[in-house]
């Protein structure tokens, strides 16, 4: 026999709450985890709502920590943010909004200050500019950061 619909709702809540205990999470990752625990559709809707009124669940703040993250100590790239956060299930405008946040100029500076930590002797170019590239940086920022810290290309 089936609980009654209030003691699944209950239910709901408490293991959303709990995945929620660890770090921030989207409302399409708080949906997928109440799905794997059998909570139908609707469900999961009436606990998403409860907890996005709450700021429990704020796709927005998810994204605007994630980009603060990628300007910490391990540096991140435009592109890899973005992908990370897609991948999370951020919808593009939220993630448009974060990304803003950084101001433009300063990708180069983040690029070639992550390669100035990482750089060692006898590292070639083509190595600086793929670490770069995992690094989520674009093909125009790697080079302004590789002839900052090369030179200019022969």
């Amino acid at each position: 026999m089936s609980r009654p619909a209030h003691e699944r709702h209950q239910e709901a809540v408490r293991s959303a709450l709990r995945l929620l205990r660890s770090r921030d999470r989207t409302e399409a990752e708080v949906r997928a985890h109440l799905a794997s625990r059998g909570f139908t559709e609707e469900e999961s809707g009436l606990v998403l709502a409860s907890l996005k009124r709450s700021r429990f669940v704020d796709d927005a703040r998810v994204a605007d920590r994630a980009v603060e993250a990628a300007q910490g100590k391990r540096v991140k790239g435009r592109l890899l943010v973005e992908h990370e956060l897609k991948v999370r299930g951020v919808e593009e405008s939220a993630v448009e909004d974060a990304l803003g946040a950084i101001p433009s100029g300063s990708e180069a500076d983040r690029a070639e200050s992550a390669l100035r930590k990482r750089l060692k002797p006898g590292d070639t170019r083509q190595k600086s500019a793929g670490f770069l590239v995992r690094r989520g940086f674009d093909e125009d920022t790697v080079q302004e950061a590789i002839e900052r810290v090369f030179g200019p290309w022969e």
